[in-house]
């Protein structure tokens, strides 16, 4: 049984269930307190050390477990080996890690047709194509899924991004207004980057 838990033992089990003319049953007994112990020798072969209890002990810091047993805090903890613990817990590590919260989408989602571009540029892949190609790149439009994929032999995709626009603007009517890209910074390579700001486009990363 768990330590610091509770047992009931009726004292006489022959007369431990009586019912009332209330048909309301009443169970006759004692409770036996049982002192709060921590013993591993029961159930454990394994060296009973530092590291062993702070497993079993939800993972206090090492500093509380000698407190606790320098100053005899717990009945029945005891330290049977002498070897060291390791200083690094992988089960406290990654419960101590803490992460930043993500920034709300509403400032990547766009209202109109060709508002917001995404770009995205993958590759260099190991084996080229037929053609010799060995990146591809996505325009995707925020707001209504306009989409398309070019492939290409070099990171530069200016080219490529002309070719969306002038076929997007066209099948739309609309004009692209900002081209969204990832931090790779392909977009902006080379002295074509600067021309995007010279076909009145705003550039976010």
């Amino acid at each position: 049984m768990p330590f610091g838990h509770q047992c009931v033992e009726a004292v006489d089990r022959a007369q431990s269930n009586k019912v009332n003319s209330s048909t309301v049953a009443y169970l006759q007994g004692t409770t036996i307190p049982i002192p709060e112990t921590a013993n591993l020798s029961s159930f454990t072969t394994l060296p009973m050390d530092l590291e062993l209890w702070h497993r079993h002990l939800c993972h206090p810091s090492f500093p509380v477990l000698r407190k606790m047993i320098n100053e005899n805090l717990v009945t029945g903890l005891r330290i049977t080996s002498p070897s060291k613990p390791d200083p690094i817990c992988k089960s406290c590590l990654a419960g101590k890690m803490v992460a930043e919260p993500f920034p709300s989408s509403s400032s990547h989602q766009s209202t109109s047709l060709l508002e917001i571009i995404h770009s995205d540029v993958h590759g260099p892949i190991r084996v080229p194509s037929h053609s010799g190609y060995i990146y591809w790149v996505t325009f995707i439009d925020g707001s209504g899924k306009f989409r398309a994929a070019y492939l290409m032999k070099k990171s530069d995709i200016f080219p490529s991004f002309k070719k969306y626009k002038a076929w997007a603007e066209n099948q739309t009517g609309c004009r692209i207004k900002i081209l969204r890209e990832d931090k790779g910074g392909e977009q902006s390579k080379g002295s074509r980057g600067n021309t995007l700001s010279g076909l009145g486009l705003s550039r976010k990363v």
